[in-house]
């Protein structure tokens, strides 16, 4: 984006700034007071798939605290119904205006269960579930990146690819799997490709082992016009052509009302045994 200053301070001057944001979490009237901080972790006894694994909570109602996530230079405020959400969007909103940092109002959203596109996905909140998925623009150009790869591995004549375009692609699709986390180890093909150029590799693009590396170390700017591709991109490629198959984009269910219990065993074909070693365990 052009700026010259750390990373490291322009990430910690937001993290204060949010933290003005949010107030005393102990002021009853702050929009954002919360009692406790509570972890709902899978393989828990207590685990509630409705629930986040970690989540702030209000003694005086039991109810999920109102929050603010900054993604990059974008905010979102969370909160158990409208009008709450409207509290702390403003106070939110006016405590970092008042510190300089711009908030624009026309850009605001109120509370709503179907808010948009966020950090790359879009959100669907009912009474049984909560879901994420991506537009249908984000889908077709998932799909045709995917396809531009498979096509430029099979057509290439010298084995190999160009390091520029891939990257890019490379840098699209990692954007896509914060949305579908299934598709991140068939992305590794394309990691060890882009990298495979670099000292210290074997065949299948790995870092050998006991290889120190030299000096100074090779930047990416040191990357050759075309690359040599791994052995196993072109099962990954058929594998996210398979999971990108779909016209429409897919919607991955992240929470549930709902729950089913998997038990794994083994059985005696004998009528008297039949079964016998499946066991179910109450709380």
């Amino acid at each position: 984006m052009g700026l010259k200053s750390s990373p490291f301070q322009a990430v910690q001057a937001i993290m204060v700034a949010k933290e003005i944001a949010l107030g005393d979490r102990k002021d009853p009237k702050n929009a954002f007071r919360w009692d406790e901080v509570k972890l709902n972790l899978p393989g828990s006894s207590t685990y509630d798939p409705s629930l986040p694994w970690v989540f702030k909570i209000r003694w005086s109602d039991g109810k999920i605290a109102a929050d603010l996530f900054i993604y990059v230079d974008d905010g979102r405020v969370t909160a158990s119904n409208k009008l709450e959400c409207k509290q702390a969007t403003r106070q939110a909103a006016s405590r970092l205006n008042g510190l300089g940092i711009q908030e624009a109002a026309r850009k605001q959203r109120w509370g709503s269960q179907n808010p948009g596109a966020w950090a790359g996905s879009l959100v669907k909140t009912t009474e049984d579930s909560v879901s994420v998925f991506v537009s249908q623009e984000k889908w077709d150009k998932t799909k045709l990146q995917v396809k531009e790869i498979a096509e430029e591995l099979s057509g290439s004549t010298l084995g190999s690819l160009k390091h520029k375009a891939l990257e890019r692609k490379r840098g699209f699709l990692i954007y896509v799997t914060r949305t579908y986390p299934t598709m991140v180890p068939y992305l590794k093909g394309i990691h060890l490709t882009l990298d495979a150029w670099r000292p210290g590799r074997d065949d299948e693009g790995w870092k050998s082992i006991g290889y120190k590396g030299e000096s100074p170390t090779p930047t990416s700017q040191d990357a050759p016009e075309y690359v040599k591709p791994v052995p196993r991109l072109k099962d990954d490629l058929a594998a996210l052509s398979a999971l990108t198959a779909s016209e429409s984009p897919p919607i991955r269910r992240v929470r549930s009302k709902r729950v089913m219990t998997v038990f794994y065993g083994f059985g005696d074909a004998s009528a008297v045994g039949f079964c016998s070693t499946f066991q179910r365990f109450s709380k």
